[in-house]
């Protein structure tokens, strides 16, 4: 047993020995192949120019051979050069016509002998920022940093990433981006950007003074004094008294100034697509109603989605602003707009509103360009303007090919151009309301009637209906069970056979239009205290791009020039105790001018006891006036105006305004008298007004500081509308009486607000050659804010509220429509906020 113990490990141990020798020699033999510099590769024979490897090859070639056949090709026919094999196709095809691919043998040195080798990186090399420096930054070692990782550059946003499920088992995967970007590129380009990658159709709720626009996409970028912006941007008014518009757009924006000297060069070009069109709407104010006010197209859309932040409020010629602390809110989507109650609604309220609305018919595109020269001494500019609609559409909404010929008959008279609403589907859709269409004979001429049906054989018709004055239409509204509006045939007079109905299946077209406008004007200070402007202005407007009809009253003209001068005739110790003035303009418009938006106040209609309808007849305003100012008085300025339309209008107008201010007294007043005389009627309008108000200080001995004040307001207007040849008063005269006591606090930053008023006002309505007093309404007021939070205080309070009541008698019911009413209206606010992180109560 011991001996079979020793000398069984024999064998093993030899046979350990033998494996070992093999794997050393293997080894040996991988290290000899990794670490050799031969190489080999197959290539194309075709190719006369090849890359062999990425480093430096050797210019002589160990073997080349056919890899196909194995036969050694002559070295003659091929060349290296740096890392490229260069082959000799011509003379290898004919030798060699067989041979498709090469089996390349070569050395390869361990460099790329081509590889440029760089002592200082010039891309490296950075002007410092700071201004006028005149040595440059060099830190080549630094590493790499993303653009939005750079110190100047802030980045904020947010990337979401989730799944939604419902009770059909569905799944959807959703991921969203929204990113802002703002700070420096490199040394002297800034970026400013919000990108995302969804579109979001929600807008912002109108409820609060500036506006969160999340669905706003766009890139701005700015180097010295040029900028480029692309994405939504806002194109504003630019100089000039007759270009006034505000766009909001999709496109490229570039704005650029220029330094000569003392004269300043700015050029603003800009290409895009408008997401919106214009519209001004007055809105009767019902008594005691704060809203909501439906608004409407300038084309009588009733369902519109209003841009956000386009719009421009206005009450008795005041403009409103946007908050449920300030005047008003607006939901967008729906376009209607509510009035809070820091300001109560009236039957006697004059609203005014202007915005832009989304238009899907036609695809919109506009384009804008300004240049401006400014000099020390004055200005000249050149302004011009485009917006057109595709012909095309291009929009939501296909036009078809008879309601392009009904449009292009129609010409600019749009009135009554009208395409059928009736459509034929292929088969019966029960989920839509369905029509079967019968021919039948009405007071004896044949006409196809849609009767409401369900009969999947005959209901192969829809109708889209508009409605009609009531009288003009063969249909009306019916209440029926169906999940849809339906409409029911109404049978005409049997005497008259005249339509019954308010309802036609018909559609309104709505043309394509085309607006543009040219502008050149100047700024010019010919001395100290002089100052003159003019302006010259070319419109071009097509109400119909199908149609040459009516195009030769498309192009007008327009102009504007004003001089104003003041003097200071004497001086007081050395200081200029009066101050004087002087002004006059002339505008004149011809028939066809048109502008983009109007450019003239909200009130300029009622201002000259004009009617809305715009007669396209040549027009003329003249305006003329002085002003007085004392520094210790105050100041006086009077102003006459004279106002044509050719043929038709002549109204004359004399305005007052007094401003006076001794010690603890303010006095307020203007005059408004106007005549006109015209085809139809004439008018008279008087509107006076004056304000008498007084500080009360509290004095101590340091200082007087007011506490409150109080005054008396006062406000007529009496408008006399008569027939050209009677003195009977027309319906459209009115007369009213405003008489208002108040008090406020004159100082905003005292810590308790306090205001409030009482008024009386008393209307009146034509009665033959006089007025009768109608409707009388007494109103009450109490607003007022307190606030104890300081910056230093970790817990703050404030409290707001306005109380309202308003009561309104009916004097001569047979004079007016009105009923008795008593209004009440109030708002309390409080808030809280505490600790560091102010959580919101």
């Amino acid at each position: 047993m011991r001996l079979y113990g020793v000398i069984a490990p024999v064998p093993m141990r030899f046979a350990l020995t033998v494996v070992m020798l093999w794997l050393c020699g293997q080894m040996t033999a991988q290290n000899e192949t990794r670490y050799s510099n031969i190489r080999t590769c197959t290539l194309s024979a075709r190719q006369a120019v090849q890359r062999l490897d990425s480093l430096t090859v050797s210019p002589v070639l160990i073997a080349v051979k056919d890899a196909d056949a194995g036969d050694t090709l002559p070295a003659v026919l091929f060349a290296v050069r740096g890392r490229f094999l260069f082959t000799d196709t011509v003379r290898l095809l004919r030798l060699h016509p067989g041979c498709r691919r090469l089996q390349i043998t070569y050395r390869a040195l361990p460099y790329d002998l081509q590889a440029p080798v760089l002592r200082l990186d010039t891309t490296a090399i950075r002007r410092r920022i700071v201004q006028d420096a005149i040595e440059f930054d060099y830190t080549p070692y630094e590493p790499a940093k993303k653009p939005w990782e750079s110190s100047g550059l802030k980045s904020t946003g947010v990337y979401t990433r989730g799944l939604s499920f419902g009770n059909s088992q569905n799944l959807v995967f959703n991921s969203k981006l929204n990113l802002q970007l703002d700070g420096k590129l490199g040394n002297d380009l800034d970026l400013t950007a919000a990108l995302s990658d969804n579109t979001i159709p929600v807008q912002p709720d109108g409820a609060t003074r500036q506006l969160r626009e999340f669905d706003r996409v766009f890139i701005q970028l700015k180097r010295k004094q040029s900028s480029l912006t692309a994405g939504d941007y806002d194109l504003t008014r630019p100089n000039g008294y007759f270009s006034n518009y505000f766009k909001r757009l999709q496109g490229v924006m570039a704005e650029s100034y220029t330094f000569y000297g003392n004269d300043t060069a700015r050029v603003r070009a800009a290409a895009a697509v408008s997401r919106g069109k214009f519209a001004r709407q007055t809105v009767q104010g019902v008594e005691g109603n704060q809203g909501p006010y439906r608004l409407q197209g300038g084309e009588g859309e009733k369902f519109i989605i209003v841009l956000a932040g386009t719009e421009r409020v206005y009450i008795d010629g005041q403009p409103m602003r946007r908050g449920l602390e300030d005047d008003y809110v607006i939901d967008y989507n729906l376009g209607e707009i509510t009035f809070t109650p820091r300001r109560l609604i009236t039957k006697d309220s004059r609203i005014i509103i202007e915005f832009e609305y989304a238009v899907q018919t036609y695809l919109r595109s506009t384009t804008a360009a300004n240049a401006t020269w400014a000099m020390p001494r004055g200005k000249f500019y050149l302004n011009f303007y485009s917006e057109q609609d595709a012909r095309n559409s291009g929009g939501a909404q296909e036009i078809s090919p008879a309601s392009r010929s009904r449009l292009a008959q129609a010409g600019d008279n749009l009135k009554n151009a009208f395409g059928s609403g009736i459509d034929t589907l292929d088969a019966f859709d029960p989920n839509r309301v369905m029509y079967a269409l019968r021919d039948t004979v009405i007071c004896g001429i044949p006409t196809p009637l849609l009767i409401y049906s369900t009969n999947p054989a005959e209901a192969r018709y829809t109708g889209r209906f508009t409605e009609v004055p009531a009288g003009e239409g063969n249909y009306v509204l019916s209440q029926t069970a169906a999940n849809g509006r339906v409409y029911r045939w109404s049978a005409p007079d049997p005497v008259t056979c005249q339509p019954t109905g308010n309802f036609e299946p018909v559609v309104k077209l709505i043309a394509p239009e085309m607006r543009q406008m040219w502008a050149a004007g100047s700024e010019l200070r010919p001395s100290k205290n002089s100052f003159i402007n003019a302006e010259v202005s070319v419109s071009n407007r097509d109400l119909n791009r199908f149609s040459p009809i009516g195009n030769r009253d498309n192009a007008g003209i327009a102009g504007f020039v004003n001089w104003r001068q003041s003097f200071r005739p004497g001086k007081i110790a050395g200081i200029s105790a009066w101050k004087g003035g002087a002004f006059a303009s002339l505008e004149a418009t011809s028939r066809n001018f048109l502008s983009l938006n109007p450019y003239r106040a909200p009130e300029f209609l009622r201002d000259w006891n004009t009617d809305v309808s715009r007669d396209t007849v040549a027009e003329q305003i003249g305006r003329a006036g002085v002003s007085i100012q004392h520094t210790g008085w105050g100041n006086i300025r009077h102003e006459f105006s004279a106002f044509r339309r050719h043929g038709i209008y002549d109204g004359n107008r004399h305005f007052t305004v007094l401003s006076l201010k001794k010690n603890d007294w303010e006095l307020a007043a203007e005059s408004n008298i106007l005549n006109t005389s015209g085809l139809i009627e004439q008018t008279q309008f008087l509107r006076p007004k004056f304000d008498l108000s007084r500080i009360i200080y509290r004095k101590d001995s340091v200082s007087s500081k007011p506490i409150l004040k109080t005054g008396l307001y006062f406000e007529e207007e009496k408008n006399s509308r008569t027939a050209s040849l009677t003195d009977t008063l027309s319906k459209l005269s009115f007369r009213y009486e405003l008489v208002k006591i108040y008090i406020q606090t004159p100082d905003p930053k005292k810590i308790w607000q306090l205001g409030g008023f009482v008024s009386q006002r008393n209307d009146y309505a034509p009665s033959g050659t006089d007025f009768r007093q109608s409707t009388a309404a007494r109103e009450a007021n109490l607003n007022g804010s307190w606030s104890n939070g300081t910056a230093k205080k970790k817990t703050s309070q404030s409290l707001s509220w306005v109380l309202t009541f308003r009561e309104l008698k009916i004097r001569a019911p047979e004079l007016t429509t009105q009923k008795p009413l008593n209004t009440y209206l109030g708002k309390l606010d409080y808030s809280m906020s505490t600790f560091r992180a102010k959580p919101q109560t």
